[in-house]
């Protein structure tokens, strides 16, 4: 498991990540954005070297398979999962992901995944 390092500006926690990360030892961009109307952040995946766009939309909802559910074959081989620090916690508000946040987003290898199958 790696922890992807996702810092928001603690004074504009609104203001999007834009970044890229190697996952599966392949480069993908992350961009995540707060949504006011939904009150929740959501995530689109490119891939790293193209900037094609792979899956936009994404949810993200505490302890979930976050592209699971996607069969686009340039995604990485592993899952994404926003896990809380606590278990109390429901679901992130805002400023409340990252390295900074009660909330860490965790990449499960491909490997990994298949360990557990």
């Amino acid at each position: 498991m790696l922890e992807i390092p996702i810092t928001f500006t603690p004074s504009e926690p609104a203001l999007p990540i834009d970044a890229v990360y190697s996952l599966d030892g392949r480069s993908f961009r992350l961009f995540i954005a707060w949504n006011n109307r939904a009150q929740r952040y959501y995530m689109n995946v490119y891939d790293g070297s193209s900037d094609e766009i792979l899956v936009a939309g994404i949810a993200l909802v505490a302890r979930w398979s976050l592209l699971e559910r996607f069969s686009n074959p340039l995604l990485p081989d592993g899952d994404l999962i926003l896990i809380p620090e606590d278990e109390s916690l429901m679901e992130p508000t805002l400023g409340d992901v990252g390295l900074e946040g009660n909330f860490r987003l965790i990449y499960v290898t491909g490997d990994e995944l298949e360990a557990l199958r």
